[in-house]
């Protein structure tokens, strides 16, 4: 992979073992508001951003309070659970060789604010790699557009045939091709049932790190 100059990776699912994260904070949430969540609630909010989940929980659960409000209480939840996450396997290493090879890296996410995805990176030693970390709710749209993706590139001054975008989100990863990145479909077992979807869509597909490490050094 000589000719890759820019790497866009996701954060949760991806990098970090995170997605039980988001589907016990926002159905506890819910249940903490005196609602009962819908069975494929958190596959229907997984490329949103935060912003975008508070609303749809305020439409779909008729849910008193302002957005902010919804926000901040997510928020809280997932704040402390984070303390405790890991990266997924043969990250490290990955991320290593390609800074060792010049290549430019950052991380664009959905779900987490700035603070608590540079917190989890930086809890896993890995924080030092990445040039900028933007985030949907910060940015204000989600990976149902392309401008989440379209701004990490202009931050990494690449050009879209030399960038790499490694995602776990069937959502994201059509938005990504749509646009015309290079994707690398990243196995999660919350995304099992969209796995076929994500490999043909794909322009790489791997189950861990390690497949990436093993393929290509």
């Amino acid at each position: 992979m000589k000719n890759v100059k820019g790497v866009i990776f996701d954060l949760n699912g991806t990098l970090l073992d995170s997605m039980y994260i988001w589907h016990k904070a926002s159905d506890r949430y819910l249940v903490s508001r005196g609602v009962t969540p819908d069975f494929n609630i958190n596959g229907a909010a997984a490329a949103m951003s935060l912003d975008q989940v508070a609303d749809y929980y305020q439409q779909q659960y008729k849910l008193m309070g302002n957005i902010n409000h919804i926000i901040d209480g997510i928020t809280d939840m997932i704040d402390d659970m984070y303390a405790k996450v890991v990266l997924k396997a043969g990250v490290p290493s990955v991320l290593k060789k390609f800074k060792q090879a010049g290549v430019n890296m950052c991380v664009a996410t959905t779900a987490t604010n700035n603070y608590v995805a540079e917190r989890a990176l930086k809890n896993n030693n890995v924080l030092q790699y990445f040039s900028d970390i933007l985030t949907c709710s910060e940015l204000g749209f989600g990976k149902d557009n392309a401008m989440l993706f379209n701004h990490a590139l202009k931050k990494l001054g690449t050009c879209k045939e030399s960038t790499l975008v490694f995602e776990d989100d069937l959502t994201a990863i059509q938005t990504a091709k749509a646009a015309s990145f290079k994707v690398v479909g990243v196995y999660d077992n919350y995304a099992q049932n969209h796995q076929s979807e994500i490999q043909s869509l794909s322009d790489y597909y791997i189950k861990s790190f390690d497949d990436w490490s093993e393929m290509y050094g």
